[in-house]
């Protein structure tokens, strides 16, 4: 019961370090939604328009974005766990 009450208290303090990682990634909310825009969009489209690196450097921001937000969650279940 009382992990269940953690886990809820964790939930705001989690939104609230995921805003500030993508504050440090992205420029605005239009930079984040631009980057989600290149993710969806098929790399032939990109290559065939002209905008394959720009295609992929928004990919590869918005997988850096997921990955880091991933870890913060890795490294709260790890410390609940016992492991650190």
């Amino acid at each position: 019961m009382i992990q269940m009450l953690v886990i809820l208290a964790l939930i705001p303090v989690n939104i609230f370090i995921f805003i500030k990682i993508g504050k440090m990634m992205f420029e605005d909310m239009d930079d984040f939604w631009d980057c989600v825009k290149h993710d969806l969009t098929p790399d032939i489209y990109s290559l065939f328009k002209g905008r394959l690196l720009k295609d992929w450097h928004g990919e590869f921001r918005l997988s850096l974005f997921g990955l880091a937000c991933g870890l913060v969650v890795l490294v709260e279940f790890l410390m609940f766990q016992g492991f650190f």
